[in-house]
């Protein structure tokens, strides 16, 4: 098992409160440990893969070479619609208190960065909030028809599909045990992104219990996308942008 198996697993102490230990109080022990058992072998290896995947980025100057992100990684803030400064770690705090946040922005103000930042902070501090990074590359999705979000997301992260398993998830959504992190709306494909964004606006309404970082430059259907806390990239200063 991996730190959050083990953790999911180990959710019966007293004192852990969470969705983790909401499902464990709900549904009882035989169906929660059927759904530790299940979340192992249907979600876990691609979830992984994906932290780890969140680990590393390319080198700006060498692209066949990678880098730690935590070593590259440099604070940023962001800004509000009323033009107040918004810290990357308060925008991380949001997310795991179930906010729904945009973040908006030119290409290479650090979106990518953040949501990689993002996802490692989740995954590392899931002791104390239960709740699993998700992290979609949304340019690797497709849209069909009659088809709703979760399902995309579902048929994206899973290893095992089955009636079973894909109850399971729907009913850890719907307890908040996952924070989805999905990166630049912009990059989907452009026949299928005004019914994606559509999904994703239904997606959070539906599901108010997970928290979810969404990022993407500007585009028509992005601006009216409703739910949302909008916060905006700012120009790096001097020794950001050094950094």
């Amino acid at each position: 098992m991996t730190g959050i198996e083990s953790a999911i697993a180990a959710t019966a102490i007293k004192s852990a409160s969470g969705p983790a230990t909401k499902a464990l109080s709900s549904w009882g022990r035989s169906k929660y440990d059927k759904f530790v058992v299940n979340y192992t072998q249907a979600f876990s290896e691609n979830i992984q893969k994906s932290i780890e995947k969140c680990k590393i980025v390319r080198n700006v100057l060498y692209r066949n070479q990678f880098a730690s992100t935590d070593e590259k990684y440099v604070s940023i803030s962001f800004k509000d619609r009323d033009d107040k400064n918004i810290h990357d770690h308060q925008v991380q705090s949001a997310l795991i208190q179930r906010k729904k946040i945009l973040i908006r922005g030119r290409g290479g103000a650090g979106k990518t960065m953040f949501t990689k930042w993002s996802v490692l902070r989740t995954a590392e501090s899931f002791v104390n909030h239960q709740q699993i990074p998700i992290f979609v590359e949304l340019r690797d999705i497709r849209d069909h028809e009659n088809i709703k979000f979760e399902n995309i997301l579902y048929d994206y992260i899973s290893n095992v599909r089955s009636n079973q398993s894909f109850s399971q998830f729907i009913e850890g959504i719907k307890i908040g045990l996952f924070v989805f992190i999905l990166d630049a709306a912009d990059e989907i494909n452009k026949k299928d992104r005004s019914n994606i964004c559509k999904k994703i606006e239904v997606f959070i309404e539906t599901f108010p219990e997970c928290g979810v970082l969404l990022t993407s430059r500007d585009f028509t259907e992005i601006d009216s996308l409703g739910g949302f806390e909008h916060y905006f990239t700012r120009q790096l200063m001097k020794v950001e942008a050094i950094a």
